[in-house]
């Protein structure tokens, strides 16, 4: 199981055990983006949300996305999903700490 943590600091564990964050505070951002919304994203969404300044936001986003692979990947399960346009990442095994926030509030609105 892999455990995210979005709310605060952003960290990874894998059954427990400490991943190590990207170092790059946009590479954190773009991970907790990519947990937090489902759905495929465009390459050109991704780089005008995070790179708007550089000379090559693409190869920002290519720099960012090979150092979050080792996290999202390192059950051996592939998660990051990327192509020449999209890039997608498969939340089905993920554990997130805004995910129990929202479930929790769920079964609040049901228990009243």
């Amino acid at each position: 199981m892999i455990a995210i943590k979005t709310i605060g600091p952003i960290e990874a564990q894998h059954n427990d055990a400490e991943l190590a964050r990207p170092a790059s505070r946009k590479s954190r951002a773009l991970l907790a983006y990519l947990v937090l919304q489902d759905g495929p994203h465009t390459r050109e969404a991704l780089c005008s949300l995070l790179w708007e300044i550089p000379d090559d936001p693409r190869g920002a986003l290519r720099w960012s996305l090979s150092k979050l692979r080792p996290v999202l990947n390192c059950d051996g399960t592939e998660r990051l999903h990327t192509d020449r346009q999209q890039v997608v990442c498969d939340t089905r095994g993920l554990h997130t700490d805004a995910a129990q926030l929202r479930d929790a509030g769920q079964w609040a609105d049901k228990s009243e």
